[in-house]
């Protein structure tokens, strides 16, 4: 039957129209992961996501649904992630205070740091340093 061919004809172009990504949809993808890897290499810097949003060229909240349909997580929990995992690392160096560590990531309050940590890793930056160094 010529018309249900032509049916099946159209939703398949229909289709394959919206399955290829638009060029400024693959523009948009290309500045979420430059912010992504700002993210990780300047995670110490503070940040507001009205300035990554404007990188974009997106409102705020367009931007923040967007990097997390993306990257499956907020452009925020990223840069916490990146910096909680950061300061786990640098637990390992001793002569390094807590509240060192907490503003080499980019927190200048201890306690919202210490708070933020044990919340990411089950236990204060005190407790891991003793795990990590069998103290």
């Amino acid at each position: 039957n010529p018309m249900i061919l032509n049916l099946v004809q159209n939703a398949l172009l229909t289709f394959g129209r919206h399955a290829r990504p638009a060029p400024e949809d693959e523009n948009l993808k290309n500045s979420l992961q430059d912010i992504r890897r700002q993210l990780e290499m300047d995670y110490d810097q503070p940040v507001t996501l009205d300035e990554l949003a404007t990188q974009t060229g997106l409102s705020v909240s367009h931007f923040c649904a967007r990097f997390k349909q993306v990257f499956g997580s907020s452009a925020i929990e990223y840069l916490i992630e990146q910096r909680m995992q950061q300061a786990a690392y640098l637990l390992y160096d001793r002569n390094l205070k807590i509240q060192d560590i907490a503003k080499r990531v980019g927190y200048d309050d201890v306690f919202h740091f210490s708070k933020l940590f044990k919340k990411h890793h089950g236990m204060s930056p005190r407790a891991l340093r003793k795990q990590q160094l069998g103290d």
